[in-house]
């Protein structure tokens, strides 16, 4: 694994109470102490993010947003029922923020996929456990997407002694993937793949373009289209993009990828998917001195899940709400 550009964004998944049926578990370990077991595969709805300028039947009254979206983020709160004296990092969470997917190597040597889930945004995480089948033996994994039925998975690893991008599917929510296939070029090379809930657009940083790293949108289909997002920093990379359902709102990196410590969390927003992107601005609120990379924006735009880092290998998850 790079630790100079390693981490990376995982989808987040269908709009139920959990993040269900990703893999079979030992037994009891797909299970927190708040009755949700990850394993249930009933209920895997396609997340639809919520529509402010929508009406209500019979009704002229807007549906005012559930916070403040111009106002900054609140204090950034450690997520202390995940984090561990291990790397932890790059949370993913069901829209409801009960269930969350996040990288870490608390089992000592490779990076995993784990998954864990809890009864209320108040609550704490309970019991985690390892998503089996996406992780691989000798090799980290710190990188997945998952669409919002949950049955492709786009993964970056190590194994076979190289960093790529693959694509895993699977005919049912609950059976373990198949065997990751490599995406072609140039994805192939990219990485931190977030991936829409519909499963039409794949994002992540390309890290082909030299000797600046971008942002790069993929429409999947045979081949996938690959082009540019025209998002730049002056003097910077970027890349590590976090979208919402409809694609005005972005949340990214800009960083010197030589210099670990000077990775920081901005945004751009739009009014549509067609419309060109803002320029961007830095999140002050969050940044500091450290290493900050945004993984999950909830579809109403209010809470941002992200990894902080004040050294490496010190990695762990937070999450900061608008007021």
């Amino acid at each position: 694994m790079r630790v100079g550009f390693p981490i990376a964004l995982v989808l987040a998944l269908a709009s139920a109470c959990s993040i269900s049926g990703l893999d079979d578990y030992a037994s009891g370990a797909g299970s927190s102490d708040a009755g949700i077991d990850v394993r249930d595969a009933t209920n895997l709805p396609d997340q639809v993010a919520p529509d402010s300028s929508s009406t209500d039947a019979g009704s002229d009254a807007v549906t005012p947003p559930p916070c403040n979206l111009a106002a900054p983020f609140g204090a950034a709160t450690a997520v202390t029922s995940l984090n561990t004296s291990a790397i932890d990092g790059t949370p993913l969470l069901s829209p409801d923020e009960l269930t969350v997917l996040f990288m870490s190597n608390r089992l000592g040597g490779a990076l995993n996929v784990f998954t864990a889930s809890r009864a209320s945004k108040s609550a704490g995480f309970g019991s985690v456990a390892p998503l089996a089948s996406l992780n691989f033996a000798g090799a980290d994994t710190w990188n997945v997407a998952l669409t919002g039925d949950g049955l492709t998975a786009y993964l970056v690893t190590d194994q076979n002694a190289a960093n790529n991008m693959y694509v895993a599917t699977r005919a049912s929510s609950l059976v373990g993937f198949g065997t990751p296939q490599l995406m072609p070029s140039p994805i192939v090379s990219g990485n931190h793949p977030f991936v829409t809930p519909d499963g039409k657009a794949l994002y992540y940083t390309d890290e082909t373009t030299g000797p600046k790293y971008q942002i790069a949108r993929a429409a999947i289909g045979m081949p996938p289209t690959v082009a540019a997002v025209p998002i730049a920093v002056p003097s910077l990379d970027v890349g590590i993009p976090v979208v919402n359902p409809t694609e005005t709102l972005m949340y990214f990196s800009a960083f010197d990828h030589n210099a670990f410590l000077s990775y920081d969390i901005w945004t751009a927003k739009r009014a549509t998917a067609s419309d060109a992107w803002s320029t961007p601005t830095a999140v002050t609120e969050l940044n500091t001195a450290g290493f900050e990379a945004p993984s999950w924006v909830s579809p109403d735009g209010c809470a941002l899940y992200f990894t902080r880092a004040p050294s490496d290998p010190n990695w762990d998850i937070y999450v900061a709400r608008k007021p």
